[in-house]
This record gives C-alpha cells, sequence and structure tokens, in this order.
C-alpha cells in the first residue's frame, strides 16, 4: 500500500499546484481584471472549458476596480450623504457604500452613481455631474447630484482614498437571511 500512496500524494499536489493559482488569478487579482480582458488575462495553462467566450450567466466574485472605494469613504466622511442609486447591482454597492440607503424604485436619490465601465450609462434628467474617480488614471465612475450644477466637477483618484476604505471593519452585511434568522420568526 505504500507504494500506492506516493502517486496519489503526487497527483493531490500537482492539483493543488494547479488549483491554487488558478483561484488567485480568477477572484482575488484585480489587475489586470480577469472577467473584463478575458481571455487575454487568462494564462494559455487554464483553458476554459467555454472557449474564449464567457458564460453569460453564473459570475461570481469577480474583482472589478470601478473606484467605488472612493464613494463608500466620501460617505463614511459625510462629504456626500443622502440616498442613491447606480447602474450597478445592489450587491456590488452595498459592499462599498454600506449603510447609505439605495433608493426605492420610482423616487429620486440625491446622488446617482455611474460605472463607466457597464454596457450602459444611463444618467436620469435632472442630475448634474459632481465629480468623477480616477482608477489608474482612469475615468471609471460618475457621480451625479439632483439638482443644478453649483461647484465645479470634483476628481477623485482612488490611491488617495484606498487606504482609509481598506482600514475600516468589514461589516455584517446581510445578504439573505440565514438559517438563524428563520429560526427566529
Amino acid at each position: 500500500t505504500a507504494w500506492m500512496l506516493s502517486p496519489l500524494v503526487l497527483w493531490g499536489a500537482a492539483v493543488v499546484a494547479l488549483t491554487v493559482p488558478y483561484l488567485f488569478i480568477v477572484f482575488v487579482r484585480q489587475v489586470p481584471e480577469y472577467e473584463r480582458t478575458f481571455p487575454v488575462a487568462r494564462p494559455a495553462i487554464y483553458l476554459a472549458s467555454y472557449g474564449d467566450e464567457p458564460p453569460q450567466r453564473g459570475f461570481f466574485g469577480f474583482p472589478h476596480r470601478d473606484g467605488w472605494k472612493v464613494v463608500g469613504e466620501l460617505y463614511r466622511r459625510g462629504i456626500i450623504q443622502g440616498s442613491y442609486d447606480s447602474n450597478q447591482k445592489s450587491l456590488i454597492t452595498l459592499w462599498y457604500i454600506r449603510n447609505a440607503p439605495r433608493a426605492a424604485y420610482g423616487t429620486e436619490p440625491a446622488w446617482y452613481f455611474a460605472a463607466r465601465s457597464e454596457g450602459y450609462l444611463f444618467v436620469p434628467e435632472g442630475y448634474a455631474l459632481a465629480g468623477s474617480v480616477l482608477v489608474d488614471g482612469r475615468r471609471m465612475l460618475d457621480m451625479y447630484q439632483q439638482g443644478e450644477q453649483h461647484q465645479p466637477v470634483q476628481t477623485f483618484d482612488l490611491r488617495d482614498f484606498q487606504a482609509a476604505f481598506d482600514a475600516q471593519p468589514v461589516p455584517n452585511i446581510p445578504i439573505q437571511p440565514g438559517l438563524f434568522d428563520i429560526i427566529k420568526k
């Protein structure tokens, strides 16, 4: 049985040696962004079973660098206040903006945040550009405030806010009720 153990250990080590770097590339590494630059960001050793076009559904946890940490930090400092809406999904904005209220459907929020990387850039009527976020020198996120423009448009660089945002404790964000929450009811 000892002679069988050696190949199994080697096979297991090979699987781990191939899997861990792939998981890092897909779910941790932020530059280059795996999903947005696919298949260029994929090393040749990791051929995808779905080819060079990513599947249209089922994405989970791909890190994006849109500049949301700036918005979250501006909310935390009280520079931005009030409700908001965005062209990005609630789960993304909730992570970064945390306790700021997302406007209910049909209401007019104080702010509208438009991620320029999304396929559509819709800005509701009655909003003026108040600021933009630069990520590595590229304009990635626009901040629109309800009403007419009164102040000059501000430009914020992610590098100036990232460390302060990252230093904050990770909040407990209830994405869906857990088993104990259901039992309590």
